[in-house]
């Protein structure tokens, strides 16, 4: 679970320890915060039957704004778990709209893809998912985009991620985006 050391993605690994079974590797960008969140589980007793401390396995630093450790927590995971290991990934870090719009899309498009293309090789051929945490701004960004653009979106293609990712790094112009389709 990215960002699992706050928010959603802490209330999410809290409620997965609460399924028998589950191993949950809790993901965060800096590991004294996830130090905190895992210990904060460990003490959780929402569940008196599940010992939680067993079950949170692996503890991830993982900044979504760094291909680098991205790539570092992959292969930490892949070193222990090997391949067809996950049943899930839970891509949930994420910056609100007030953060730097660059930093953004950064995050909550290019470092979510990254993540997803990194643990892939990890995940359960048979019944593994991917699940992608949002909020009411990615509907918003999403509804204003043109017909063309939200099915570019929806079924994107290598270039049309090289696209935009250079689109959006390179320009500030918001009128630019209004002309291309990509919202206001």
């Amino acid at each position: 679970v990215t960002g699992g050391n706050s928010g959603l993605g802490f209330e999410t690994c809290k409620e997965l320890l609460k399924i028998p079974d589950i191993c949950v590797v809790l993901g965060s960008r800096y590991l004294e915060s996830g130090r905190a969140a895992v210990q904060k589980l460990l003490g959780a007793e929402d569940d008196a039957h599940n010992n939680t401390g067993e079950r949170i396995e692996l503890l991830l630093q993982i900044d979504l704004l760094d291909d680098d450790t991205i790539q570092s927590a992959a292969q930490t995971y892949g070193e222990k778990y090997g391949p067809d290991s996950l049943y899930c990934i839970v891509n949930n870090a994420g910056l609100s709209s007030r953060s730097p719009y660059k930093e953004v899309w950064q995050v909550n498009m290019m470092g979510t893809r990254t993540v997803t293309k990194a643990f892939l090789p990890y995940l359960i051929e048979t019944g593994g998912r991917i699940v992608h945490v949002s909020s009411i701004t990615g509907n918003m960004f999403y509804s204003k985009l043109s017909e063309k653009w939200q099915q570019k979106i929806l079924h994107p293609s290598q270039d049309d991620f090289d696209f935009l990712d250079k689109y959006v790094l390179e320009t500030a112009d918001m009128e630019l985006f209004e002309k291309e389709g990509l919202g206001d």
